[in-house]
């Protein structure tokens, strides 16, 4: 994809820099647009996932399991924090056929094409 392109889906170089986690891929079939993203360790109760005039907003927080006061850290790389990912969805997609799932730390969006665009806000359950 060229520069241009990432940059009207959400997935400019500023933008993946700066929002960086969680990281994502974004394809698409002949039918449906596909988003896998990577959420190790996150549970689905702890994902909000909506869908707003072609825009998937991906919300969530990933809880630190263990006390900082019984352990010295001699190194710590994984983010433990709230993080919010949008996502402008390139082509036009039937919101009401969304379906998410977390499998292995993955949370994958899948989008039914459509020829027209709908504009009411959807939340999508992740199961």
């Amino acid at each position: 994809m060229s520069r241009l392109e990432l940059d009207m889906i959400g997935l400019g170089e500023h933008d993946s820099e700066e929002q960086g986690y969680p990281p994502l891929d974004l394809f698409e079939t002949s039918s449906e647009i596909i988003i896998e993203i990577d959420l190790p360790g996150i549970s689905a109760d702890d994902i909000s996932v909506q869908f707003i005039e072609g825009t998937l907003i991906l919300e969530g927080r990933k809880r630190k399991e263990m006390s900082e006061n019984r352990v010295r850290f001699l190194c710590m790389e994984r983010v433990f924090d709230r993080f919010r990912r949008v996502l402008r969805v390139p082509v036009p997609v039937d919101a009401g056929s969304a379906n998410a799932s977390l499998e292995n730390g993955v949370l994958t969006v899948t989008f039914t094409k459509v020829s027209e665009k709908r504009g009411r806000p959807i939340t999508i359950r992740v199961r």
